[in-house]
């Protein structure tokens, strides 16, 4: 019979000996999401501040989509994924992913410029299909 402290130690032994991991995903906190999500919604109110690149658009016209749906992507999608910085565009970019009933996700990768605008950079189906 071996004693709850024996084998308590030996857990606890066996555990230290282990390699740290690698390839961790560092993952958002919700400090940083969830402002930055606040602010997307509150610019996507009104379609003033969201400007369409051309590559976007011609994503949403591939795939049949229209304005009125990636708005409402950005309305009611919440961030997928770790946010980043733009190399060429001054503004911190993430993708954006909605799933409308009955249909499939849209992602709509989406650069905040200065806090005051909105650019979509590109429009995609998130599923594989």
């Amino acid at each position: 019979v071996i004693s709850l402290p024996a084998l308590l130690t030996y857990r606890y032994d066996r555990w230290m000996t282990r390699a740290p991991r690698r390839n961790i995903v560092p993952i958002p906190s919700a400090a940083i999401l969830g402002p930055m999500m606040r602010r997307i919604r509150e610019l996507a109110a009104t379609s003033d501040q969201v400007f369409f690149s051309p590559h976007a658009l011609a994503q949403m016209a591939k795939r049949g989509l229209t304005d009125v749906e990636v708005l409402r992507v950005l309305k009611l999608g919440e961030i997928s994924g770790v946010p980043w910085l733009e190399p060429k565009i001054p503004g911190r970019a993430c993708k954006v992913v909605f799933r409308p009933r009955g249909s499939r996700s849209i992602g709509v990768v989406t650069v905040i410029l200065d806090a005051e605008e909105l650019l979509l950079k590109t429009v995609e189906w998130e599923d594989e299909r």
